[in-house]
């Protein structure tokens, strides 16, 4: 209660006062004053005086203890009944009161008693033991009640003998004990009843507090929570999400009512949206028969602005519905494919690739070309040392190439390799060194390419060249010696020349279709021979190029390299591995190239041979694995979830800086290592036996795992995937493991476990205590009953008796007492009955079933039929044939009381007309009954919904103020509303609404 309403409270006490002072000295002095003499109202003044003083002092004591506070939001208590239960005077006090107020009607009796011929005045004593009785509860009542009685004994006639010699007094005397005894009794049962509902209403007010508590947690819990979660109830209804889920997927709690919204919204995709239902409804059944959560399910799931994300939806059954929580898995599920991408471009390149470890000079991993041109398998040469794939003469080149790369980040160099099976080919090796934030070496990235076919031509050219040197030589000497003889000689000459020109052809066809681009010029650089790979390769077709100038061919030929040309012709070996060339169309290309010179018999220099090769496309392919490996190296290292590739034996290939933070070791301390030299025996029996699971399942292998870091010490929850790795064959070559920290995730799942369970314990108990005072006052109520039922009986009875043997001895006003008792009687039953029907329609079960309404109303009239014939009432009815959905004895209930209703307050209008009608509003059917009786006011409305609410006298129209508070509470119970239109003296129209039934129900 405000301020205002304590203002309020004060000043109304004061105008009760005021009133009630003037209303007793004026008129009972008037009265007085009529009937008395001046000596005798003086005195009966004072003793009124003295009384109203006692009286008004105690109606003061309540009043000021019920004065609310200045600074409450709301008073404890602020009714008069609620102060008469909470502030009880002391019960020696009730009992002093009790005594003095029966003294006091004693002195007032001995002043008016001969006005009255000294009658007895019995009704004089019913005041101060009803008042002891409401003040003090069964003593003082019991007190006052003997008191009265023992004074009433002493003034009847004879007076002063204690002798009721009249069998009318003594009737008299024994109804004024059974009066002081039942007021006594229903006092105290009263006060009891009030003390108990005033426990009990703050008991509930308690346990509203602590659950709107607990509500408040829970929704400040849910809103801050760092997933996308919504509130899902049993009908299909979102009642609420958070703020993570509408940033999430960008949809407003105004456009998501129910899952009938979600789900075109969420899966506009029919035939995804079905197969996602059908795979949800499976998991719920599941989840329903083991009565645990739905484990996490990955979907594709479209948001407000039409992007696309995949996340992992989890659930967590909930006494009315479902909780539902997002986790976003889009960019890791990306990260993923992008590195699947990059491994599988390294697994199916044909040039052979290698990645070393640069600390301990081991093989970390090899594709499949790179093994096969060696004769080995890809997991025999992981952890192999460097120097087994190099000849013994050449380890100490390779090492001195190795320590340069750790100045240099790149090398290109000739060397030779060593199969498995011992044989020796020529490889061209290209080798980056990739380092840590340090610049230290960790890693070494090299193509090789096999030059076995390159020195086999190298070696062919040069047989050949050999020969024909030697057949020139052969023939010279042959024309020599055979000058004398001119027929032998021109014989021998022109069988060598036929030998000559036979290896010249010879040469010829070798240059032809040697497979490297090869030519040979005299010393003008005139084409001797050249290559089909040349022609090909500088785009020249099928032209004749013998005896072609070179620098004709190619113009755009550049000084340098016609000093390269001058410098082979002088006898030097001129060779370049990578060299950029620019074509005359602007075209680059690049080159490897070699220039030698090839001598005539006498050793000059004869001319030169050029040899060259088109890398273009090895280059572009060489600069975009590079790319590739660098890209792949930063996505790993930026991903923040613990990324590990191990062999099939458990050696780990690659892994990413939070791996290195687990372990607490640097990658190159960690690749070539197995679990079993990284971490205990236990933890790595664990590991490996989730490895084996991966290799054997057929799709990935989900577990969580306890993981301490090493660096720093944190230890948390982890959830890990782990998936075979194949090659393009499909055979498995190794297992890969991703693990993301879920230690934040399982921990609000289990705040939300914790609060869920202590949210239903505490309503269990709540239920239970309400169920148990639900209980208490339905024993009380029907104890209460009983118990005032059985002196209304009596008193039923006694003045019956009275009535039918003693009716003629008695004047006009004791057979009018006689009939206001029996007349309260009768009130007193009603009320109590429509007391215990009120109560048992608030606790009975309601049984809700279909209902013919046209047959309920039609059952209504025929019972209320003998008293619309009494009274003449016209009845219209409008009823279309409707089911409702309700319980019967609740309908019927109302029915019948709202006909009652209208019957009543139309029986004295001259034409009493009352019509009943039906109308459909969507789902729902409104039942009207309308009568033409007084009606009343609007103001009026909520209060005649109220129990003991009444609006006319009860000698106008008897009632007990319960029926209409019986139709309201039973509408409510079933769903339904009731309501009324009314003005004064245009009738009144009653509304009750209840759900149309469905054909299925």
């Amino acid at each position: 209660m405000n301020i205002g309403s304590r203002q309020s409270y004060i000043v109304l006490a004061c105008l009760a006062y005021i009133g009630l002072a003037l209303v007793w000295i004026l008129l009972s002095d008037q009265w007085l004053a009529s009937i008395m003499d001046l000596e005798s109202v003086v005195w009966l003044s004072s003793a009124k005086g003295v009384f109203f003083v006692l009286v008004s002092g105690i109606g003061f004591y309540f009043v000021l203890q019920g004065v609310p506070s200045a600074v409450a939001e709301k008073a404890a208590h602020s009714s008069l009944s609620d102060i008469l239960a909470v502030h009880r005077i002391p019960r020696w006090l009730t009992y002093a009161l009790a005594i003095l107020l029966i003294v006091s009607i004693q002195i007032v009796y001995f002043r008016i008693s001969p006005i009255f011929d000294n009658a007895p005045l019995l009704i004089l004593f019913m005041l101060p033991v009803i008042l002891a009785a409401l003040l003090g509860g069964l003593g003082p009542g019991l007190i006052a009640t003997f008191a009265a009685a023992a004074a009433t004994a002493y003034n009847i006639r004879p007076v002063g003998y204690f002798a009721i010699e009249s069998v009318l007094n003594v009737f008299h005397w024994g109804l004024l004990i059974l009066n002081g005894l039942t007021i006594s009794l229903i006092s105290e049962a009263m006060y009891s009843s009030r003390q108990r509902e005033v426990r009990r209403r703050l008991q509930l007010e308690k346990t509203s507090r602590e659950l709107g508590a607990s509500e408040a947690q829970f929704r400040r819990l849910f809103q801050e929570a760092p997933l996308g979660m919504a509130l899902v109830d049993s009908a299909g209804g979102i009642p609420a999400q958070n703020a993570r889920f509408e940033a999430l997927f960008g949809y407003p709690k105004s456009e998501l009512n129910s899952l009938a919204d979600w789900w075109p919204k969420a899966y506009p995709d029919p035939v995804y949206r079905e197969q996602v239902k059908a795979d949800w409804g499976v998991a719920l059944r599941r989840s329903a028969k083991s009565k645990g959560d739905t484990q996490g399910r990955e979907y594709r799931v479209v948001c407000k602005d039409g992007s696309e994300r995949t996340v992992q939806v989890y659930g967590i059954s909930l006494l009315d519905g479902m909780l539902f929580m997002f986790l976003d898995v889009t960019e890791s599920r990306k990260a993923e494919q992008r590195l699947k991408l990059w491994t599988e471009s390294f697994e199916r390149a044909q040039v052979g690739l290698i990645i070393s470890d640069a600390q301990n000079n081991t093989i970390s991993s090899v594709n499949p070309a790179f093994a096969q041109q060696r004769g080995y398998s890809c997991d025999e040469m992981i952890g192999m040392h460097l120097s087994r794939l190099f000849p013994a003469e050449r380890l100490e080149d390779i090492r001195y190439q190795l320590q340069a790369l750790n100045e240099s980040p790149h090398e290109v160099f000739e060397t030779e390799h060593v199969r498995k099976d011992g044989r020796r080919f020529p490889v061209l090796i290209d080798i980056s060194v990739l380092r840590n934030q340090q610049q230290r070496p960790i890693n070494r990235v090299a193509f090789v390419i096999d030059l076995t076919e390159r020195k086999r031509a190298e070696q062919a050219l040069a047989a050949v060249q050999a020969h024909s040197d030697n057949q020139q030589a052969r023939a010279r000497l042959a024309i020599l010696n055979q000058m004398q003889d001119a027929n032998d000689a021109r014989l021998r000459s022109e069988t060598a020349l036929a030998a000559l020109k036979e290896s010249e052809s010879r040469i010829k066809l070798f240059i032809d279709y040697a497979p490297a681009s090869l030519a040979m010029f005299d010393r003008d650089m005139r084409y001797l021979a050249c290559s089909r790979r040349w022609l090909d390769d500088y785009q020249l077709g099928d032209r004749e190029l013998f005896g072609l100038s070179h620098y004709a061919v190619f113009p755009e030929i550049s000084e340098n390299w016609k000093d390269i040309h001058r410098r082979g012709m002088a006898g030097e070996i001129i060779r370049v591995d990578e060299d950029r060339f620019i074509r005359r169309d602007g075209q680059a290309q690049w080159l490897r190239w070699e220039v030698r010179p090839w001598y005539l018999e006498g050793g000059e220099v004869g001319g030169i041979v050029i040899f060259t090769e088109d890398i273009t496309a090895r280059l572009i392919a060489k600069q975009a694995l590079r790319n590739s490996e660098a890209r792949l190296r930063v996505l790993i290292g930026t991903i923040p979830d613990l990324i590990c590739l191990k062999d099939l034996s458990g050696v780990y290939l690659l892994c990413n800086p939070v791996l290195e933070k687990l372990i607490g070791k640097r990658e190159a301390d960690i690749l070539g290592h197995t679990d079993y030299d990284l971490f205990d025996a236990e933890q790595a029996d664990f590991f490996r036996g989730n490895d084996r699971l991966a290799l054997e399942a057929a799709g990935p292998v989900i577990n969580e795992e306890w993981l301490t870091f090493a660096e720093g010490g944190y230890r948390g929850l982890f959830q890990t995937v782990k998936t075979s790795v194949a090659n393009a064959e499909g055979q498995v070559i190794g297992i890969l493991a991703i693990s993301r920290d879920i230690t934040q995730l399982r921990q609000a799942e289990q705040n939300l476990r914790a609060i869920n369970s202590n949210l239903e314990a505490r309503v269990a108990e709540r239920t239970a205590e309400l169920e148990a005072i639900n209980q208490s006052l339905e024993s009380f109520v029907y104890s209460v009953s009983h118990d005032l039922k059985a002196p209304l009986r009596g008193i039923e009875g006694y003045s019956q008796l009275l009535a039918e043997d003693y009716g003629q001895a008695l004047d006009d006003d004791g057979r009018f007492f006689i009939a206001n008792i029996r007349a309260g009687v009768e009130r007193m039953g009603a009320l109590i009955d429509d007391l215990l029907a009120y109560s048992r329609m608030e606790r009975r079960k309601l049984a809700s079933q279909r209902l013919d309404l046209v047959a309920l109303v039609e059952q209504a009239l025929r019972e209320k039929a003998d008293d619309i014939a009494v009274r003449d009432v016209e009845i219209v009815t409008d009823l279309s044939p409707v089911w409702v959905q309700g319980d019967i004895n609740g309908l019927s209930l109302a029915l019948r009381n709202l006909l009652e209703n209208a019957l009543k307050f139309s029986a004295k209008t001259v034409r009493p007309r009352i019509e009943v009608s039906f109308r459909l509003e969507g789902d729902n059917v409104v039942v009207q009954i309308a009568d033409n009786g007084i009606g009343f006011d609007m103001m009026y409305h909520d209060q005649i919904f109220e129990i003991f609410q009444r609006l006319h006298r009860q000698e106008d129209y008897p009632g007990t103020g319960i029926g209409l508070a019986l139709v309201r509470k039973a509408m409510q119970r079933m769903g339904g509303s009731v309501w009324a239109e009314s003005a004064p003296g245009q009738g009144a129209r009653f509304y009750v609404q209840l759900p149309v039934a469905r054909p299925d129900e």
